[in-house]
């Protein structure tokens, strides 16, 4: 795993040295939910340089979901659905205003590596497992009172997930990522900058975000890697 921290220089050597691998994986591996927290993944000047590009160089657009609909719908179907109806509300990546700034060309780096062979071989450290192929990644903003609401993901071959979140956040704007026990309990996670959390999809219930109350976008960038017989 030594290769993978020297040629991802995206990444902090702090985080990804193999001592500190060996003890994220055993982290994982007792954690009764098999969850991972990791904290400053990203270099500094990359994980403030890929911010930078989302406040000021994305174009998002809105997304309205029903758990009675598949897919996203669009907003006056949803508002006018009851409330126990709304699965989510919040705004993704569409393409880009800029491309030749710092934090876009950041940004295209950090996504080649989440969906190459050096984000599949730091999953793979990070959870001790064998995974297969990613999936595309999806960058995220939820503003206030956006939210997400309790579901699974497990199917379509997925077997982790991952969150990485490159928003401004501070305690009580709100957006935790909540995960459920199978017997109702729960754990929540703090959207914190440059934090990665990384969750096996079998060994809980249902996740949800909470709604944000803050100001402030909430951005992650997220994605999940298959089973490695997934097609």
């Amino acid at each position: 795993m030594s290769a993978v921290v020297t040629g991802a220089k995206l990444f902090s050597p702090a985080c990804l040295d193999p001592d500190a691998l060996a003890r994220a994986r055993r982290g994982f591996r007792s954690h009764p939910l098999r969850l991972l927290v990791l904290d400053g993944v990203l270099d500094g000047r990359a994980a403030l340089a890929v911010r930078s590009f989302f406040d000021q160089g994305v174009s998002l657009s809105a997304s309205h979901g029903l758990y009675s609909a598949n897919g996203a719908v669009a907003e006056r179907r949803w508002s006018a659905a009851p409330v126990e109806d709304r699965m989510f509300r919040f705004r993704v990546m569409t393409g880009a205003t800029e491309s030749e700034s710092e934090g876009a060309v950041t940004f295209a780096q950090l996504e080649h590596a989440l969906l190459g062979p050096v984000g599949g071989e730091l999953f793979e450290a990070l959870s001790g497992q064998t995974l297969g192929g990613p999936t595309p990644v999806t960058v995220y903003a939820y503003g206030p009172g956006d939210f997400l609401a309790r579901h699974s993901d497990r199917g379509g071959g997925r077997q982790v997930a991952f969150v990485l979140y490159l928003g401004d956040w501070q305690p009580g704007e709100g957006g935790e990522l909540r995960l459920w026990h199978a017997d109702g309990r729960k754990v929540d996670v703090e959207p914190r900058f440059n934090r990665l959390v990384l969750f096996d999809l079998a060994a809980h219930r249902h996740h949800e975000v909470l709604p944000v109350r803050g100001t402030r976008r909430r951005y992650t960038i997220g994605g999940w890697r298959l089973h490695p017989q997934a097609p």
